[in-house]
């Protein structure tokens, strides 16, 4: 839904995406962006099994200023499941069905 570019800073890979189509949405809440958008992600190693993830969107159709989110990623011990994100992805309730199957949840 948009031009993503990878490249590495130092033990950074740095992912820059911009040209959005605005169709996106940033979580299952719906909070919106328009095609303004523009995100730079990093994932950073931080130990054998963390790698640090931080994210900062720009997008000055919706919000005021640029923001950041930032969190570690710790490798689990557990199969993933494969998803994908499609503007017609209308199987997003089965993998989360799935997911929360494995997880013991009902």
């Amino acid at each position: 839904m948009g031009d993503s570019r990878g490249r590495w800073e130092g033990e950074a890979l740095v992912i820059d995406t911009t040209n959005l189509n605005g169709k996106t949405w940033l979580n299952e809440g719906g909070e919106i962006v328009s095609y303004a958008e523009h995100v730079v992600e990093r994932f950073t190693p931080a130990a054998p099994d963390t790698l640090n993830y931080e994210a900062t969107v720009t997008d000055p159709l919706v919000y005021t200023r640029p923001w950041t989110i930032a969190f570690p990623m710790r490798r689990k011990k557990a199969e993933m499941y494969e998803s994908t994100c499609h503007e017609t992805d209308h199987d997003l309730p089965h993998l989360k069905a799935l997911k929360d199957a494995a997880a013991g949840k009902k």
